[in-house]
């Protein structure tokens, strides 16, 4: 995530940081700083958790609300912006397990925002194998990718340096 800010984020942009678990948590909202958004993400990562949340749910009790996530990201923080490019950056394994809202109704928020949905997987091997959960994580980024025309990058495959060459400026 920093290698990526630091060389995708130039002063006239603007990116936001959104954690999401069962929760979603506006971690970092829009800067044109990456060192902003890195603090931030450090606070998160070190137990800070009184961060503003994008659609409180209740109702999901555990696991990751990976489509909820991209979908109130659009509908909230995306739209009402028109004529500026708009991306939407999801580093994630591809496993949702707690969204209210499914991978169609992500991508058709995306899509009503005018945003470009770029995916960077990560997946954990066994054995030098990826499991079931992971196959099917990897083609849930792939999706919503091709369906916004972004790229799916996934680093174990492919250089960073190359990826992030892609990616928004």
């Amino acid at each position: 995530i920093e290698a990526f800010l630091r060389r995708a984020i130039t002063p006239k942009d603007k990116a936001m940081l959104l954690c999401f678990g069962n929760r979603l948590r506006v971690v970092g909202d829009f800067s044109s700083s990456a060192d902003d958004l890195m603090d931030a993400l450090g606070a998160f990562q070190k137990g800070k958790r009184s961060f503003p949340e994008l659609a409180p749910d209740d109702t999901r009790s555990a696991g990751t609300a990976l489509f909820d996530a991209v979908y109130f990201t659009a509908a909230q923080k995306l739209t009402g912006s028109a004529g500026e490019r708009k991306a939407l950056i999801l580093f994630s394994d591809g496993e949702d397990n707690s969204s209210e809202h499914d991978l169609m109704d992500a991508i058709g928020e995306a899509q009503a925002a005018d945003s470009v949905i770029y995916t960077v997987r990560y997946t954990a091997e066994k054995n030098r194998y990826l499991p079931a959960r992971a196959r099917y994580g990897i083609r849930e980024m792939d999706r919503p990718a091709t369906e916004t025309g972004g790229p799916s990058f996934d680093p174990s495959t492919q250089p960073a340096g190359k990826a992030l060459g892609a990616a928004p400026a």
